[in-house]
């Protein structure tokens, strides 16, 4: 699951689907009723618990840690095009010229969305990366 997160293969809708879906499978296989208490499931190990992740917030961090290995590479040619990707990006999704701190104002959404069509790029590293950090 964790190279399906990195990749933003599914969206954050789809990951709590299987988040739920694990849960009725846990409890049914602990023979736990609908209303028992979730603390079991995504508790501690330290405390006794199962320690269950939750994927939706996972993948969410996932891409966000993604992108920010690709932006601080020590290899300077992956850093190089990783900037110049997010850079086309932002021009992509804003049509305004790209400045330096136009790809961080963007990632951070301080700077809105104001294409409603975009050409190609619909589902980028960057664009994931942006919709995990809400």
């Amino acid at each position: 699951m964790t190279h399906a997160m990195r990749m933003g293969t599914f969206k954050r809708h789809q990951w709590a689907e299987i988040d739920y879906d694990f849960k009725v499978g846990i409890r049914e296989v602990l023979n736990l009723n609908d209303r028992s208490c979730l603390d079991y499931l995504y508790g501690s190990t330290s405390a006794g618990a199962m320690g269950m992740p939750v994927a939706a917030e996972e993948g969410d961090i996932f891409r966000l840690d993604s992108a920010f290995k690709l932006l601080s590479s020590k290899d300077p040619i992956i850093r190089d095009i990783s900037k110049l990707e997010l850079v086309l990006t932002v021009l992509d999704v804003s049509r305004k010229p790209a400045t330096n701190a136009g790809p961080s104002t963007w990632l951070n959404k301080d700077q809105p969305d104001t294409v409603v069509g975009r050409t190609g790029n619909v589902d980028t590293i960057w664009t994931n990366a942006r919709g995990a950090g809400s």
